[in-house]
């Protein structure tokens, strides 16, 4: 959609799936991560939609996880293309740019946020066209996060094969052994209060859940923390 001058993302779905994009976000800003922001739509049938105003700057880019020239593609790949990713190729510049460092710590982080945000939230549909990085020259970001409405159920951990973060997997445990901002990050999740996010949606969109729906959620989110 087009409102004054502005472009804006339409989705319809059933509420339970708008439920998870609303929850979705305001976890993505539990863990200062930038995201998308909805209101909700509602027809004169009582149908719901979201209503998002896009974050697409003319000034960037875009490029995806697969663009980064040293990641590599294989079962099991845990964590270990964090530390390839120096270098990814510039489709503005047809060459490959090497990012950096102080934005390469930034990007980084980021991603670790968004990966311990989506193991939270049983997040199973992190496809690689449901995140994206922003880039001009040698400056590189991770853009707002988006498309959070497959969360509460199966959790995955895979990133089509580039990144897993599978807990099971010893060398995803020896890693984050050696990172302390990860062990910083799951501190942080172990203390999430999904009260917080009932609230946020009660003041912020008016949203008030039944008892059975906001057991299903806070069952869902807080298992892997116990």
């Amino acid at each position: 959609w087009e409102v004054n001058n502005e472009i804006y993302h339409l989705k319809h779905k059933e509420f339970k799936y708008l439920l998870n994009e609303l929850i979705g976000e305001i976890i993505s800003e539990f863990f200062a991560l930038q995201t998308k922001k909805s209101i909700i739509l509602v027809d004169q049938e009582h149908n719901f939609s979201l209503l998002s105003k896009s974050f697409l700057d003319p000034n960037l880019d875009y490029c995806c996880f697969d663009d980064f020239i040293d990641v590599r593609f294989w079962d099991d790949v845990g964590l270990d293309n964090l530390d390839r990713m120096d270098i990814f190729y510039n489709a503005k510049l047809e060459e490959e740019v090497t990012i950096k460092p102080e934005y390469l710590n930034i990007l980084k982080n980021d991603l670790k946020k968004m990966l311990v945000r989506d193991f939270l939230v049983l997040q199973n549909d992190r496809s690689l066209g449901n995140f994206m990085f922003g880039y001009k020259n040698d400056y590189i970001k991770l853009m707002p996060l988006y498309d959070y409405e497959h969360s509460f159920g199966r959790y995955y951990g895979i990133y089509f094969n580039l990144l897993d973060f599978n807990l099971e997997l010893k060398k995803v445990r020896e890693y984050i052994k050696q990172d302390p901002y990860l062990q910083e990050l799951l501190y942080k999740l172990l203390s999430f209060d999904f009260e917080v996010v009932i609230n946020s949606l009660e003041n912020e969109y008016g949203i008030i859940l039944n008892k059975k729906e906001g057991d299903t959620h806070m069952v869902s989110s807080s298992f892997l923390c116990k």
